[in-house]
């Protein structure tokens, strides 16, 4: 895995870890206009975790 994508999984797994921080702290102080944001915030994490891994593999692929 090249150093770019290992970040990029890095900073997914941050992302995902902050959304999860993030949609706690709306339930606990009732921010109810702002539900979206920690659904934006873990789609955007998954897609570039998934992206991270694929790019990887297809580099993986090439390369044997």
């Amino acid at each position: 895995m090249n150093v770019l994508q290992r970040f990029y999984a890095i900073l997914a797994a941050a992302f995902g870890l902050l959304a999860l921080a993030c949609a706690g702290r709306i339930a606990v102080c009732g921010g109810r206009e702002i539900w979206y944001v920690p659904l934006v915030l873990a789609a955007s994490a998954a897609l570039m975790g998934y992206y991270a891994v694929q790019a990887g593999k297809r580099k993986a692929g090439k390369n044997e």
